[in-house]
This record gives structure tokens, sequence and C-alpha cells, in this order.
């Protein structure tokens, strides 16, 4: 079962940084990385707002929500070529197509196969570093930094993960012939590591979950019963808030996030 460009768009990029430089990393003391302020915030006020790396349509949601911009309607226009991706009118393909361009010859040639949504997420990061793109969600944590824990991982998931790199393989080879012969930079088998340990699960305004994404940067929280801030999704765009006043020097902490939350499968 097959189960670095502008990051989404020039408008959004020109806001995917840290807002009046709100944050730093820094070296949490027992947690390893983390994020601390920079200055005193309040309640409700906006720390981070990104695009992601890489994100994705979950596969549960094909067809019901737009590519770009994941909102959802009755009816939306295909790519003409893969007959599988979906937009919402010609601005949101015209936007989308610099990501999609590589993967929709790919989505072609294993049609009526279809990847599971890692494979999917992955391929677009492999094409996405190799169109050598920058990426502003990269500006404290690169996805090279990324963690990918294999040394924590048991022989069953090491085995999936093994898999996995062999469906990739299947998925890309209209656009690449051996992933092999790939830089050491995209080692496959710690690309599927570290997008399983950091990646986003995308939600819409009803808390659906309707993508999968990847926030380099956003990998640098810490998580907590008990957090100071909050992210939300306004389409694939992460925003990062604080719930509550916080001090100089305090670190950043996100709700302890579910595996549902912080995975793809």
């Amino acid at each position: 079962t097959w189960g670095r460009e502008a990051c989404w768009s020039a408008s959004l990029s020109v806001h995917s940084l840290f807002c009046g430089a709100a944050m730093e990393k820094f070296a949490s003391p027992g947690k390893g990385n983390g994020l601390r302020l920079l200055k005193a915030v309040k309640p409700g006020q906006l720390l981070y707002r990104a695009a992601p790396f890489a994100y994705i349509v979950s596969k549960k949601r094909l067809g019901g929500v737009c590519e770009r911009c994941l909102r959802s309607k009755e009816r939306l226009p295909r790519c003409s070529q893969c007959k599988i991706a979906r937009y919402c009118g010609a601005h949101c393909q015209k936007e989308a197509w610099l990501d999609h361009k590589r993967e929709c010859k790919c989505i072609k040639d294993i049609d009526p196969n279809f990847p599971p949504d890692s494979v999917r997420l992955v391929g677009r990061i492999i094409f996405k570093v190799l169109r050598q793109s920058v990426c502003p969600s990269e500006e404290l944590y690169s996805l090279s930094d990324l963690q990918s824990n294999v040394d924590e991982l048991s022989e069953d998931m090491k085995e999936g993960f093994r898999h996995l790199a062999k469906t990739l393989q299947l998925y890309l080879k209209v656009e690449i012939q051996d992933v092999c012969q790939l830089s050491p930079a995209l080692d496959i088998f710690q690309i599927f590591a570290k997008v399983t340990s950091n990646c986003f699960s995308i939600s819409n305004g009803e808390m659906q979950d309707v993508g999968v994404g990847l926030y380099p940067s956003m990998s640098l929280l810490n998580n907590s019963c008990d957090p100071n801030c909050v992210v939300i999704f306004e389409g694939p765009q992460l925003h990062l808030r604080s719930i509550q006043e916080m001090q100089l020097g305090e670190e950043v902490i996100n709700w302890l996030l579910l595996p549902s939350q912080k995975s793809v499968d």
C-alpha cells in the first residue's frame, strides 16, 4: 500500500520572522535546546509567524481542501496532470506550482496508488532542498539542525523507516532514479526520523486536522502540561501566541502534544 525559492508565497515570507525579534534559541537546563523571550509580553501577543518549510494535505482530506491555502470548499478544480491535487482557483494553483511541479509527475506515475503522508512530505522536502531554497522558518533552527533521535528508536521503528525509504524510492523514481545517489545531507533514513519527531499536524478553525507541516524553528519549543503559549494555524501558516504574561528571559513552553499531533503515518 502506498499509503529553498519562497516558502508559501513572497507576501507571507515577509511575515515569517520572529515578530520584533521576540525570541532566541538557548540551552534550556535539563531539556536541551529551547526558546526564550527577549522582551516581556502580554497575553495573546503574537510571538512567531511562519510558513512551513514543507507541508502537505493529509491523505484523508484530499479533494476536500485546497492544496495551497487548506480552505475547505465543495468544488475544487483539480490539477489536469495528476488529477489529485485540488485548488480554490487559478491563483492558489499558480502559487503552489513550485512545490507541486516535480511531485505531480511522481503522483501521476504511481497511479492508482498513492504515497503515505510521510512519503509525500519527505518527497517535497527533498525537492525543496535540491532547489537550494532558503526558508525563513529556518531562521533559528534549520532542517540540518533537527534532531532525529535515531539512537532512541526501537528496531521496529527503524525497520518501518527502512520500508518507508523503499516506498519513497519507488514514488520518486520518475524524477530521481536512485535516491542513494543524493548528497549525504539528504540521508533518507534520517529525514524520515526527523519528520516523525518534528512535524506538526495542521488544523483548521474547527480544530480538524487537514495537513502536516515541518516548521524547523518551532522544533525548539519544549512542551509541558503547564504551557505559556499555544500554536494555532491560519491555513498552513503557523502562529505562536502567548496565553499569559511572560517576562524577559522566560522560556517559551507549548502545550504537551500527543503523538498524533506531531507525527505522520
